[in-house]
């Protein structure tokens, strides 16, 4: 406080939220004896024994120190360790979409290589939700016939782009190779965070 141009120092005493009590931060008597009407404060000089540092508080010993946490053993060999890898296709599904890929040139100059992956049965990172995966298909032109076509083709439109000639749908897996092959469609990749 300024009063009269000369600086005057005034303690205000502050009430603890309710739980806390004065002992229980300050120790027992509080710093100066007590606060409340009447209470003095006292300043401790920095580094004693009864001042706040790393000898104390205010001249009670400090607790100790928590306990480290456990460390984590290393595995005692690679066969202990488990591979987290996505879960390819059930294999009786895998390796006819993995021939019908092999056997289309369509599929292997339009599907994304990740794709190729997944209808191998090989690790990938596709996601597949109930057998659908959503992709971006390029078209060579938007027109509503290709729409209609893809439609009753069992594939689940989502965004049109005309701009781009690219469409985001909900593709079957065992389609994959039938997308690629519609001659209208000119690439196929699997949406991801980055495109």
């Amino acid at each position: 406080m300024n009063e009269g141009g000369e600086t005057k120092r005034v303690e205000v005493p502050v009430e603890m939220p309710d739980g806390v009590s004065y002992e229980g931060v300050f120790g027992p008597g509080g710093v100066g004896g007590g606060f409340g009407k009447g209470a003095q404060m006292r300043s401790l000089p920095i580094g004693t024994a009864s001042s706040v540092n790393s000898l104390g508080y205010y001249g009670q010993a400090a607790p100790p120190p928590p306990p480290a946490p456990a460390s984590r053993q290393p595995a005692a060999d690679a066969a202990e360790l488990e591979e987290v890898k996505p879960a390819p296709l059930p294999e009786p599904e895998a390796k006819p979409l993995a021939e019908a890929l092999q056997n289309s040139a369509a599929a292997q100059a339009k599907l994304d290589a990740e794709l190729k992956k997944l209808l191998r049965g090989e690790v990938h990172r596709v996601s597949v939700q109930d057998g659908m995966v959503k992709v971006y298909a390029t078209l060579d032109a938007i027109e509503d016939a290709h729409l209609d076509a893809l439609k009753q083709a069992g594939f689940d439109l989502i965004a049109v782009a005309r701009s781009g000639n690219r469409i985001m749908m909900r593709a079957p897996v065992e389609k994959l190779v039938a997308l690629a092959e519609i001659d209208f469609v000119v690439s196929v990749e699997p949406v991801t965070l980055t495109n």
